[in-house]
């Protein structure tokens, strides 16, 4: 039963991701991750949107740097990032500054299949913006 529920998830794939939010295409070589580390549940206890990619843990950081560029050519402007996270921004019309984290995360090790890595979309739409600096 969950492995069917699972396929079926994964053959019915958007080719966008958080549409009407995200609005980024799927890219090639990753796919919806039916696991998603286990943080389904956490994720969705945040109230927020988010999506959750799979692709090979060798190609994760390509992937990653180029969902970020598709995102700045959606009109998202970087906002630093971490060790293996990135986040993004960009003013909306309510003058709010929704941020966008993508965060990569290699899956776990062992079994059957090659060794897989995660690629999640978290939004948080309610960010407030930075006030201008004031230049002297």
């Amino acid at each position: 039963m969950i492995v069917s529920l699972a396929m079926s998830l994964v053959l019915s794939a958007p080719e966008t991701i958080l549409p009407g939010v995200l609005d980024l295409p799927v890219i090639e070589g990753s796919r919806p991750s039916v696991e998603c580390l286990g943080l389904r549940e956490r994720l969705a206890e945040a109230g927020s949107p988010y999506a959750c990619l799979e692709t090979s843990y060798d190609a994760a950081n390509d992937i990653a740097f180029a969902y970020e560029r598709s995102a700045r050519q959606a009109g998202w402007v970087s906002d630093g990032g971490a060790a293996n996270a990135l986040w993004l921004r960009r003013t909306a019309a309510d003058g709010k500054c929704p941020q966008l984290t993508l965060a990569a995360f290699p899956g776990p090790e062992g079994g059957a299949q090659p060794r897989a890595a995660d690629i999640i979309f978290a939004m948080d739409p309610d960010v407030r913006c930075p006030q201008p600096t004031a230049t002297p």
